[in-house]
């Protein structure tokens, strides 16, 4: 089965709409990476959990990543980490070109931490 985009997230299609939405977001807008890739067991794993994020979240953007995707791993805040299912989350990246957070793996209780953390910076 090809990995499903989770409810409410967005894919990003090419690095230039990553740029977009690192460089183009609120200084307190938290931000929220997904990585995966066609075939991933551990995203199949955690995709309900994760369809239900938008309305846990609320104010949280999500975006899908797909590795697969030519050339959306080559800019520096999409870097993989495997094993896939990997997050990222960031927040004001023009000021600090770095993530918040990384993580990969299928404990969705460790992410929704990472979340809520970014949330409270």
């Amino acid at each position: 089965m090809v990995t499903q985009t989770p409810t409410g997230f967005i894919v990003l299609p090419n690095v230039a709409a990553v740029e977009d939405v690192l460089f183009n977001s609120p200084s307190d807008q938290t931000i929220v990476f997904y990585f995966t890739e066609p075939i991933c067991p551990g995203c199949d794993t955690i995709h309900n959990r994760l369809c239900q994020w938008t309305t846990l979240f609320p104010t949280v953007k999500f975006y899908q990543i797909k590795t697969e995707i030519p050339g959306i791993t080559t800019h520096q805040s999409t870097d993989i980490y495997y094993p896939l299912p990997c997050i990222k989350t960031f927040k004001d990246y023009p000021s600090f070109y770095n993530r918040i957070t990384k993580r990969n793996g299928v404990n969705t209780g460790l992410y929704e931490s990472d979340i809520n953390y970014a949330l409270s910076l």
